[in-house]
Formats: structure tokens, sequence, C-alpha cells
């Protein structure tokens, strides 16, 4: 306690006036209360802003993590755009063409059609985020884990695109066709009913993948532009 507030207090037990001094004791009590509070209030905005300034940095992490992911995608977007519509303009072609006498043509089939592409994201940060608020009922985390959803289903549909494209078509071809420089030896199977089929069907497989792909990159977007309105 300090001195002045001592010297009074005893002033006023010595002069024996006890409404003055009950006066003074609750206003000292008062005076302690509001030190308290004001000191827990400057304490709690001194971890709420160390919390907000955590928040940015890890938002600033899943950004970054989230901008290398999209890049990958927007790499592969115009062959994804593509390789559906390149499957079953394949098998007319099979059906319709002179293929001994269309090599051209056909190698630049055989190159889209035999790529494998398996997605594999980098997602440490944004799981990070989401298992270090999964009791926070916000719309932010529910796009956060819709997010690591659809990249989640999107690994899976193109594993299993590109487990299904090894069995069905390379082991097919494989004794057919040169991988690396696509010089056809033998054009049985490339103009057989069960090749055609595998065409139409991988199509199929394909198509899923691209679903995927579209909405894991439309989610992508949207997280950064939220993360961005928090950063700016």
């Amino acid at each position: 306690m300090l001195p002045v507030f001592r010297k009074a207090r005893n002033e006023l037990m010595n002069q024996k006036n006890f409404k003055q001094y009950l006066a003074y004791a609750i206003g000292e009590i008062v005076l302690i209360v509001v030190g308290i509070l004001l000191a827990l209030k400057i304490s709690n905005w001194n971890d709420a802003r160390k919390a907000n300034r955590t928040n940015h940095q890890l938002l600033a992490q899943l950004l970054e993590e989230n901008n290398v992911n999209k890049m990958d995608l927007l790499s592969d977007q115009h062959y994804r755009d593509t390789i559906v519509d390149t499957y079953y303009n394949f098998h007319t072609f099979l059906n319709n063409s002179n293929i001994e006498q269309e090599v051209n043509n056909l190698q630049e089939y055989l190159a889209s059609i035999l790529r494998i592409t398996y997605y594999k994201f980098s997602n440490k940060n944004l799981q990070g985020y989401i298992d270090a608020r999964q009791n926070v009922d916000s719309e932010f985390i529910k796009e956060l884990i819709l997010l690591d959803a659809y990249q989640n289903e999107l690994e899976e549909v193109s594993k299993a695109s590109g487990d299904r494209k090894l069995t069905m078509m390379y082991d097919f071809l494989l004794s057919d066709i040169d991988f690396e420089s696509l010089e056809v030896k033998n054009y049985d199977h490339l103009k057989s009913v069960e090749f055609k089929n595998t065409l139409l069907i991988l199509g199929g497989f394909e198509e899923e993948v691209f679903n995927k792909f579209e909405s894991a990159l439309l989610q992508q977007n949207r997280v950064d532009s939220l993360i961005n309105e928090v950063l700016n």
C-alpha cells in the first residue's frame, strides 16, 4: 500500500471517525478491485494480440502451402481439360482411320493416354490448423475441412485411375509399343475391340478424376480468398 493511503487510514483511525474510515476502506477496496480488473484486461489484451499474431503467421504458412498445391494443379489443368475428350476421340480415330498410315496422329494420341498422373498434396499446415481448431464451429474451418476432403478424394481417384491404366492398358500394349519412342511394333492390339472398349472405360475413370480435380482447384481458390481477407 502506498504511504499516502496508509497515513490517511491511520489518521482516520486515530480520530475514531468510523463512518469516514468505512468510506475510506470501501474506496480503497474499490481501487484495488479496479486495479486488478485493469491488470486482467491488459493481460487479456496482450494474450489476444499474441494469439492474433500467431494466427496470422499460421495463416500465412497455410496460404503458402495452398499456393504450392494450387500451382501443381494449374500446371496440369490443360491436360485435365482435354484428356477425357482425347480418349473418346482416339476411340473414333481407331474405328475410322487407317492407323498404319497415320503414325504421327497415332503417336500423339498414345503420348496423351499413356501419361499417368498421381496427385499428392502437401497439407501439413492445413491439417495442423484444422486439428488445433477442431472444436471451433466457424465457416472458415468448414471451408478448410472441405478443402482437405477434396484433396484427399483427388489423391484417391487419381491413384485408382492410374493403377487401372497400368493393369488395363500398359500390360496390354507392353509388347506392341516402344514406350520411349512410341514406335508401334504391332497394330493388332490397337485395332482390337478389347482395346477400344478399354479406352471407353478409362475415359470414364479420367472423367471422375477431372471432376475431383475441378472441385479441389475451386476450393483452393476459395480458401485463398478467405485467408487473404483475414491477412489484409
